[in-house]
């Protein structure tokens, strides 16, 4: 799948509670990976809208917040597109032994 005309999406990073969220790459600009996150448009309670706007909100502003450079539908998903801060929550937290302080 190309994400926003741009970005193929080469892995899975993980999920959320309101979508997934892969790894992908830019076919037009080398080293400019970012991750995408999916939602189905379908989904009973959408919310990646409402992230989109408060990331839009924050951008700029917070540490840790990730710069955001597209938000729309493509066929049956809702997606943004992100830049990569990092590990995963996910990866930090079995790094750390499952357990945060």
């Amino acid at each position: 799948m190309i994400a926003n005309g741009r970005y193929r999406i080469t892995k899975k990073l993980g999920q959320g509670a309101f979508g997934d969220i892969y790894y992908a790459e830019n076919v037009r600009v080398k080293d400019d990976d970012v991750a995408v996150k999916l939602e189905e448009v379908t989904a009973r309670v959408p919310q990646l809208a409402y992230e989109y706007r408060l990331y839009k909100l924050f951008e700029g502003n917070v540490d840790g917040i990730p710069r955001v450079s597209f938000f729309g539908r493509e066929g049956d998903f809702n997606l943004m597109v992100m830049e990569i801060l990092g590990p995963t929550l996910e990866t930090l937290f079995q790094f750390c032994d499952r357990k945060f302080t």
